[in-house]
């Protein structure tokens, strides 16, 4: 199983529209896309004092890399361009991908 991990630190002040948004619309979108069969939202608990904003991870679970490869290919440039539409620069995230053993 391939894990896409999207990391994303979001100015307090919008976080539970946010959040509401990805539950409601965004994570929707993106599961529609039959790459992923699962996902998960978590929240990073030891936040920095020194980092502003709220950080959340969105874990989307593949079945191996080739669905990985189609997201990427034919529906993350449009999904992120929703993002970056509604919020800017107020949530800014980075990718990670994680293999389970």
């Amino acid at each position: 199983m391939i894990i896409y991990n999207v990391t994303a630190n979001v100015e307090e002040d919008i976080a539970e529209e946010w959040l509401m948004w990805m539950r409601e619309v965004h994570i929707p979108k993106t599961l529609e896309t039959g790459c992923f069969h699962d996902h998960k939202v978590l929240r990073l608990m030891n936040e920095r004092s020194d980092v502003p904003g709220i950080t959340y991870a969105v874990q989307y679970f593949a079945r191996d890399i080739r669905e990985l490869t189609r997201f990427a290919s034919q529906h993350e440039p449009g999904l992120q361009q929703d993002v970056f539409q509604k919020y800017g620069e107020r949530v800014v995230f980075f990718k990670t991908l994680l293999e389970e053993l």
